[in-house]
């Protein structure tokens, strides 16, 4: 708290525990992901891909790549600020020596689940990733905002994935979710959908009446279940 006001650490990263993650993949994948350590005495993550050229599962990736723009990567994280990235009980007690009020996370592991090109491991990636993180914030529903991460591999499962995060955050133990009543008023100087000089949103050509509403409403819906 600073002057009465609430401060957000709007850009902090969790450092997934492999060992806990990898519960959460769905049985059929689970040997698919592992992590060792490299020759600098540094934790990787191995993911077994679809390789084209075999048509097997037998593509080893290893990230962050161990030479190159990786190497040396957790070399510069600061041991004390590994530690509280880890473990959310040490996050806290950070937070609250330097007046953070809360912090919003995202994912590190989920920077190398971009490269994968196995589809179906992708999407298990994609669905484990936010079941694990969602459990562990849950002790911490006012301090912590995790983000959910989406797989871009195949867009129709990412928004579904979407929508499962938000209404399984929504039904999570959020203690005292006052929400204020939108405004109806646009924002100075915001958008405005165009209109049929009626008063109703036209949307694109060919959009069915009120379909922007209906869009917009649900986009606000999944958003404000999940990061409220």
């Amino acid at each position: 708290m600073f002057d009465g006001l609430s401060v957000i650490d709007a850009d902090s990263h969790k450092m997934e525990n492999p060992l806990v993650f990898f519960d959460y993949l769905e049985p059929p994948y689970r040997d698919r992901l592992s992590s060792q350590t490299d020759r600098y005495g540094q934790q990787r993550l191995v993911i077994h891909d679809f390789n084209p050229r075999t048509g097997r599962n037998d593509l080893e990736r290893v990230f962050p790549q161990p030479d190159g723009a990786g190497k040396g990567a957790f070399s510069a994280i600061h041991p004390e600020t590994a530690i509280g990235a880890i473990f959310n009980r040490i996050r806290i007690e950070h937070m609250d020596r330097e007046g953070i009020d809360g912090q919003v996370l995202y994912g590190s592991m989920t920077l190398s689940f971009e490269a994968i090109l196995d589809r179906d491991l992708a999407v298990a990636c994609m669905r484990a990733y936010n079941d694990y993180i969602a459990e562990d914030c849950r002790a911490y529903p006012r301090r912590l905002f995790p983000v959910a991460y989406l797989s871009l591999v195949d867009i129709a499962e990412a928004v579904a994935e979407l929508r499962r995060a938000s209404h399984a955050a929504s039904k999570g133990n959020r203690a005292d979710r006052r929400r204020r009543r939108p405004s109806r008023a646009p924002p100075r100087g915001g958008w405005e959908p165009p209109t049929d000089g009626g008063g109703r949103s036209v949307g694109r050509p060919g959009a069915p009446a009120g379909a922007v509403e209906k869009r917009s409403r649900e986009s606000r819906a999944c958003f404000r279940s999940f990061y409220d």
